[in-house]
């Protein structure tokens, strides 16, 4: 994917949007010392740049995407778009949710290439047809392409989380059918509905010890934040908090705080469910941070 990093870092500071980068703010922990206070990191790059033209989002993140999708899947290059989205892999959320944006996309794409007046323009919306996509759920769909992108081996439980999220925002601004595959785009579960993609609080607790029960003893801290909008209004949000835990001599953890509630204590059963691997969502602003 080397070759298309110009068109990545383009569409980066093209997009009027804050960077996606999802904490508010991140704590510090070691044990139980808290080390650090309060970090920002939901800003845009220094460098930002207006806003490139709506359209050439739409080509270069579908360019993006398409040869993300060619470069997992090379056996389906040379297929038609019609072959090649049946075939794509639907065996996961993260893989159906990859499958519908692929979809959507095209779609859009096709319609600025080859009839560009069938596609109608609002400040609020775009339509074609009898589709109509907001420009939210397109903003919300072009981040995704790119966290995609940026995480393109990533297939953890709170990364799936996070690209839930995205997808129930572009959902939630669709109305109609991009085309005749199927009457709708695919639904996906997930463990929390409520569950939102941005503006959450980090709290990073290294050198953790197992008990004799095997668990982790964590207490989840408060829940309830203040949240400045981008039009600098406050209001409150519940439930943004996630926790990245350093085990000794085991690995790392990224657990939303909905998932310990009330708990004291974590088992290990759990916990090993939002294990982390080599890259995990966040990683590198996080990192630039923090030592973990």
């Amino acid at each position: 994917m080397n070759t298309f990093n110009p068109l990545l870092d383009y569409l980066h500071q093209s997009l009027c949007i804050d960077y996606f980068s999802p904490y508010n703010c991140y704590y510090y922990y070691d044990g139980e010392k808290k080390l650090e206070g309060r970090a920002t990191f939901f800003m845009r790059p220094s460098n930002y740049s207006p806003c490139a033209p709506l359209q050439l989002q739409i080509m270069i993140a579908f360019t993006i995407l398409d040869g993300l999708i060619d470069e997992a899947n090379p056996d389906l290059v040379d297929y038609s778009f019609d072959k090649k989205y049946k075939a794509l892999p639907v065996s996961t959320n993260i893989e159906k949710i990859k499958q519908s944006i692929y979809r959507i996309i095209r779609l859009i794409r096709n319609k600025i290439t080859h009839s560009p007046t069938e596609i109608g323009y609002s400040d609020e919306e775009l339509t074609i047809k009898e589709f109509k996509i907001s420009r939210h759920a397109l903003t919300a769909l072009i981040e995704l392409i790119l966290v995609f992108v940026e995480y393109k081996t990533v297939t953890d439980k709170y990364f799936e989380l996070i690209v839930s999220s995205y997808y129930r925002s572009i959902q939630r601004g669709i109305s109609g059918s991009p085309d005749t595959h199927t009457p709708s785009l695919h639904n996906v579960s997930v463990e929390n509905k409520n569950f939102y993609h941005k503006q959450r609080h980090l709290f990073c607790i290294k050198n953790v010890d197992l008990n004799l029960n095997n668990c982790v003893s964590i207490k989840r801290s408060h829940c309830d934040y203040e949240i400045i909008d981008s039009d600098g209004q406050k209001f409150r949000v519940k439930d943004r908090d996630d926790y990245l835990i350093k085990i000794k001599d085991d690995g790392l953890f990224l657990i939303p705080g909905f998932q310990i509630a009330d708990r004291e204590l974590i088992e290990y059963e759990l916990l090993n469910q939002w294990r982390i691997e080599e890259n995990w969502f966040g990683k590198l602003k996080i990192l630039t941070q923090i030592e973990i």
